[in-house]
């Protein structure tokens, strides 16, 4: 839930910073640097959560899936592709259509589109955390299947708002 949610700040700072602060190309990366000073000092001194010994034991594994899980394994791993592809379009694809296409001039605009997807993921993981599995996953992949439908219905009306919304049900679909 913590990798969405800061997934989904980084663009929304950014195109704020770039649209509100001077010199858009380098500030971002000013407050980039400068935020990775707290980042640092959380990790270093965070404590080592399991005991180290003096001489592990590595060995090369084969991977291997058991068998009476592999029917649940890949019907998950074909939803979490979809669901990553979905956010790969989102952070790739639809700011550069919005942008060119749309004609959206707002960096802080297309910054909000994409955290609009991260963070309803965010609210799609804690939503659906009490959900049994087997009606999770169905609901994930309806979701996914709504948002691209809001989207390709959102990509026939030049106003940057519809994507908004176009946004929210893959990224909840996707959580």
């Amino acid at each position: 839930m913590v990798n969405m949610g800061g997934l989904g700040c980084g663009p929304l700072l950014a195109g704020l910073l770039s649209t509100y602060a001077g010199s858009a190309l380098r500030v971002t990366f000013f407050v980039d640097l400068a935020l990775l000073i707290p980042a640092a000092v959380g990790v270093w001194s965070m404590p080592e959560p399991v005991a180290v010994s003096d001489r592990p034991r590595l060995a090369p594994q084969r991977p291997r899936i058991p068998e009476q899980v592999r029917f649940t394994f890949f019907g998950a791993a074909l939803a979490a592709f979809a669901g990553f592809a979905v956010l790969g379009l989102f952070t790739a694809v639809v700011p550069a259509f919005l942008g060119q296409v749309i004609g959206v001039t707002s960096a802080a605009t297309v910054g909000l589109v994409v955290f609009a997807v991260f963070a309803a993921s965010t609210a799609g993981q804690l939503a659906l955390e009490r959900v049994p599995g087997r009606v999770a996953m169905p609901a994930g992949c309806g979701g996914l299947i709504a948002g691209m439908a809001c989207s390709r219905s959102a990509s026939r009306r030049p106003r940057s708002h519809c994507w908004f919304s176009a946004a929210s049900w893959p990224g909840s679909g996707r959580g």
